[in-house]
């Protein structure tokens, strides 16, 4: 637990670095501008472990320099918890869930996922990630080296449930694009 709160500390740090220091790092090129439009560095995610992580990570000062949140191990088990932890996050976040559980192997479980998404939060969803190895550990497997979730048996399912949440969420009116 102990290396949980260092990496806390340790983000609380940047963030407060990042802040003093917005201008130069979002856009490099016009160090006096107030705020970039379209900054020049890449998209900034944090991955908390949970969703009462992710309730403390809103509270931080300065939070809202991050990009977005990556959520792990949603389905419809822990979406009210992950729905939860986002209302204190600012709207223009991205959310990043990632489908990781033995649930993503019931068609019937993500068609209601996909009609859940498209409710549960205010803030857009800029990807889906399929955790391929959490996948395979649910099944008692092992990913072959040098292959990839989708060249598997396992592929099948994840872009069949991929597919019908990006086509749920592109229908909605809270797509990133």
């Amino acid at each position: 637990m102990r290396d949980v709160e260092l990496a806390l500390e340790r983000l609380r740090t940047l963030l407060g670095t990042w802040a003093e220091h917005v201008n130069s790092i979002n856009d490099p090129s016009r160090a006096a501008a107030i705020h970039a439009q379209h900054p020049t560095r890449p998209l900034v995610f944090i991955r908390p472990r949970s969703p009462m992580m992710l309730q403390q990570l809103a509270d931080y000062a300065h939070i809202d320099l991050i990009d977005g949140f990556v959520m792990p191990k949603v389905d419809m088990y822990s979406l009210s918890n992950w729905r939860m932890a986002c209302q204190n996050l600012n709207a223009d976040h991205l959310l990043m869930p990632t489908l990781e559980t033995a649930a993503l192997f019931n068609p019937h479980h993500n068609q209601e996922l996909a009609i859940a998404f498209k409710e549960a939060f205010s803030q857009p969803v800029f990807a889906l990630r399929i955790g391929g190895n959490d996948l395979f550990a649910a099944l008692r497997l092992r990913r072959p080296k040098n292959s990839i979730v989708y060249d598997t048996p396992i592929g099948t399912p994840c872009l069949s449930a991929a597919w019908l949440l990006c086509t749920a969420w592109f229908l909605s009116h809270r797509t990133c694009i």
